[in-house]
């Protein structure tokens, strides 16, 4: 009887350690600084454009783009070098070339057949290629491919091969329904789909722990960017000091994570920081050789009395998860596009609707 008991207390021991060591993060992970690195100060420039209800801002080859709201063209068009706006297209309606509710996919953009493609989303349901190259040159909105698209509210995707079948899915707000409690999240999960083919990308096994189940939830929220050219994808989190890297083609994946900074397999207290939301990589665009990110989380910015007016950080990143240099903008904005020809950095600050730039030249090196 002693054996049993012994035995039963040895056994209950090892699941109490295994379930502690078991972590909420499976890929390699790369320790890095980046927090409060960078040491200059770059000043923007208010330009002379009205863009009303800009939601989002985007370049693509020689063109600056903008997402409004604006029932009578969503999507406006602007020259990069005159800064002149040359088209308002994807007008409200339900025709093939109209939109209800339309939203960037992440910025990607991709040449087909000599014409540049710039793939929306409608009602959070619905995918339509805008063909730019038509669209300018016939006046009106041209569609290429349509198709559906997932669901929205659990999470984001990008296009792979330029084929609106072939996709990288990233979920991350999915209740489990086999538990009754409302707020039990599952882990995030990821696929390569083509067609009915679903292939998973595992990342999570777990979902982090905190003491509640929506702020765990909250911390898995990101974005997505990839290579202009190769099959590499970077997920950027908006809450985590954190960037995941996905070489398709080599199937390699690791995260790149902030030295010292809450982690996946860390508790989440949703008390932390007073109640304050601290934002961190909240925005992206890239080149061929380095990524540039929107960051809000160094001590400084954080430290300000009006954090939520307080102007975030720049931050450049190559494609093997190395971090290269950083910068302070002096004016707040909340959405980055980025001209590598002019090394102009353009941001949209949606509070007042204004669109500043900014000169990178003295950060970005030949």
């Amino acid at each position: 009887m002693k054996v049993l008991r012994f035995n039963h207390f040895l056994l209950l021991s090892l699941v109490m350690v295994s379930c502690f060591n078991k972590k909420h993060i499976s890929v390699p992970s790369k320790e890095i600084d980046c927090r409060n690195m960078a040491d200059i100060t770059i000043q923007g420039s208010k330009l002379d454009i009205e863009v009303l209800g800009v939601k989002d801002i985007c370049i693509c080859d020689s063109w600056l783009l903008f997402n409004t709201r604006d029932a009578s063209g969503y999507l406006k068009i602007y020259s990069l070098d005159n800064l002149e706006e040359l088209a308002s297209i994807c007008p409200r309606g339900r025709a093939v070339n109209e939109f209800n509710s339309p939203s960037l996919l992440s910025k990607q953009y991709y040449h087909r057949d000599g014409d540049a493609f710039l793939p929306m989303i409608d009602n959070k349901a619905f995918i339509k290629e805008v063909n730019l190259t038509q669209s300018l040159k016939r006046n009106r909105t041209v569609i290429g491919e349509r198709g559906d698209y997932m669901n929205s509210y659990l999470g984001t995707s990008l296009i792979v091969n330029k084929n609106l079948s072939e996709r990288f899915e990233y979920y991350y707000s999915v209740r489990d329904e086999m538990v009754v409690e409302e707020e039990n999240y599952l882990p995030p999960c990821y696929y390569l789909t083509n067609g009915e083919d679903k292939k998973q990308i595992k990342v999570f096994p777990r979902v982090m722990d905190s003491d509640e189940g929506y702020y765990a939830s909250a911390c898995y929220s990101s974005g997505l960017i990839n290579h202009p050219t190769k099959n590499v994808i970077v997920q950027y989190f908006t809450f985590m000091d954190y960037l995941i890297y996905f070489d398709l083609d080599n199937k390699h994946t690791f995260a790149v994570h902030q030295s010292g900074s809450l982690s996946f397999d860390s508790f989440m207290d949703s008390k932390a920081n007073d109640g304050k939301t601290i934002f961190h990589f909240c925005a992206a665009d890239c080149t061929p050789d380095f990524l540039l990110f929107l960051y809000g989380a160094n001590d400084s910015t954080i430290k300000a009395d009006d954090y939520e007016n307080a102007p975030f950080d720049i931050l450049l990143f190559d494609w093997e998860g190395n971090y290269l240099t950083g910068a302070h903008l002096n004016h707040v904005v909340h959405d980055i596009a980025y001209d590598s020809k002019n090394k102009k950095l353009y941001g949209i600050d949606r509070s007042d609707e204004s669109v500043y730039q900014f000169d990178l030249s003295e950060l970005v090196k030949d």
